[in-house]
């Protein structure tokens, strides 16, 4: 059984790998920025899950960094994760960002050393063995609102007729969608709902004119409401100041504690409006 620490180091070894190939055949940017991206997102994930299980969930990242200190990591090596932190923002918010994949590949060996540190004084989680994943299929749909500017995400139980009970409802950045799917598609598997789902059920989402897609993630449950909750527009006030809605807050509470039990959702949206 992996530990936390032993799961991100073959997470990382991965990432440079990613990065020695786009260097060496050439890269798009949209490629560089989906990678740094989700190195991000994992290693935010990484933190609050291994190293500091107790903090709020509504702590963003560049608080859980600054944390760190109460546990003797060193201003420099909180820089170390601060510029990854600063470049995971650029890349998820900046379109106009230009990403340096020689940047990131000499940030990766000195995030590693910064964990391992921490692994070696048997801090938080980071030496446990991970539990096994309760992985599940889930459906995912979306509607979205140009006016406001977010996206209504939709988490469904599979179903075969009618309209599909829904376990729960994040409200997401209208312009976030692509890159969660992309981080989704690290945690899990995702697959077009088209095909999947069910067609009647499928074309029933389709009658709002508002509806953007549907999609199957296989996986745990509580990994895609954090990601989705990290893109939630109403508590992002900068690019380098987003954190948790207090509806995703209290998800995430019930999901620490195991009190959250899956199909008996209510359904939110009855009817397309």
């Amino acid at each position: 059984m992996l530990t936390y620490h032993q799961q991100y180091l073959k997470v990382a070894e991965r990432w440079s790998e990613q990065v020695q190939r786009l260097a060496a055949y050439g890269f798009e940017l949209s490629e560089a920025r989906e990678l740094i991206a989700s190195a991000g997102a994992r290693t935010e994930i990484f933190i609050k899950t291994a190293i500091l299980p107790h903090l709020p969930p509504k702590e963003d990242l560049d608080g859980c960094i600054n944390a760190l200190k109460t546990l003797g990591v060193s201003k420099a090596d909180r820089s170390t994760l601060h510029k990854l932190r600063q470049i995971y923002n650029d890349s998820k918010h900046d379109p106009s960002y230009l990403p340096s994949m020689l940047t990131f590949q000499e940030l990766i060996p000195r995030i590693i050393t910064v964990f391992q540190g921490l692994a070696d004084s048997g801090v938080g989680l980071l030496n446990d063995g991970i539990p096994l994943r309760h992985n599940q299929v889930l459906w995912i749909a979306v509607w979205d609102h140009f006016t406001g500017g977010d996206s209504e995400v939709h988490v469904i139980a599979p179903a075969t007729t009618g309209w599909p009970p829904e376990l729960d409802l994040v409200y997401v950045d209208i312009a976030a969608w692509d890159q969660i799917k992309i981080i989704l598609s690290t945690l899990g598997r995702l697959m077009a709902g088209e095909g999947v789902i069910p067609a009647q059920i499928y074309q029933s989402f389709g009658e709002d004119a508002d509806f953007h897609e549907a999609i199957a993630f296989e996986g745990e449950y509580r990994t895609l409401i954090a990601t989705l909750a990290a893109y939630d527009p109403s508590v992002c006030v900068g690019p380098d100041r987003c954190g948790f809605s207090g509806q995703a807050v209290a998800l995430l509470q019930r999901l620490r504690h195991g009190h959250f039990q899956t199909g008996s959702g209510s359904v939110c949206r009855s009817a397309p409006i």
